[in-house]
């Protein structure tokens, strides 16, 4: 996601706003692959794990999130511009490829996205699960005016080859979409059924259920 044109004390107004409005929602991401998945959050750029970027899994650590096969993760939302979730197949360097669900809030809109920018390498488009569905699925109250909708990203070999999410940094008007700030929790399912839209916020943190 690309909204760079935001200023530092624009941002810091807007997440005293957001918390003061209590505006609350996760991010659900349910594994339904055969194999682990290994997710790092990332504020505020790529993940150079340098002093102006944060990068971590848990307070202190670099060391990713495990998303077991058969089971789901709930992440809160992170309330900077430019926030990420990078998703990986194995715990290897992020320099091969990822994936990414990429959010921002302002007082009005929660933007948010698929990426297949950075999927074979730093900059090389891909789509990094090419052989799964991979949906992200807002819920909650939709609102009116809003381009809020499901983004589904097929396996490669379909006809239809995950053209609503980013593959390059100008693809804004194809892959961003945009919702009411308090829409609710969104679901990430990978490797999964795509799920009927719209569909009834769900909260399970353990085994997750359809």
């Amino acid at each position: 996601m690309y909204l760079s044109h935001f200023q530092t004390a624009g941002w810091i107004f807007t997440i005293l706003l957001l918390q003061a409005c209590e505006v609350s929602a996760n991010i659900n991401i349910m594994n339904w692959c055969t194999y682990d998945i290994y997710a790092y959050q990332v504020v505020g750029g790529d993940c150079n794990r340098g002093a102006d970027y944060q990068c971590y899994a848990f307070p202190g650590h670099v060391d990713p999130y495990v998303i077991k096969s058969g089971s789901n993760m709930i992440f809160s939302l992170l309330y900077q511009p430019g926030a990420k979730i990078y998703l990986l197949k194995g715990n290897e360097d992020l320099e091969h490829g990822k994936f990414q669900f990429e959010y921002t809030i302002t007082p009005t809109q929660f933007f948010y996205d698929l990426s297949n920018v950075d999927g074979a390498g730093p900059g090389q488009p891909g789509n990094y699960f090419d052989e799964e569905n991979v949906t992200i699925t807002p819920t909650g109250d939709l609102g009116k005016n809003f381009n809020c909708n499901q983004v589904n990203c097929p396996p490669a070999s379909s006809t239809t080859q995950c053209m609503n999410a980013y593959w390059h940094p100008n693809d804004d008007a194809a892959a961003m979409r945009t919702c009411p700030p308090d829409t609710g929790d969104f679901l990430l399912d990978i490797c999964g059924n795509v799920r009927p839209f719209p569909v009834a916020a769900r909260r399970t943190r353990d085994r997750f259920r359809w």
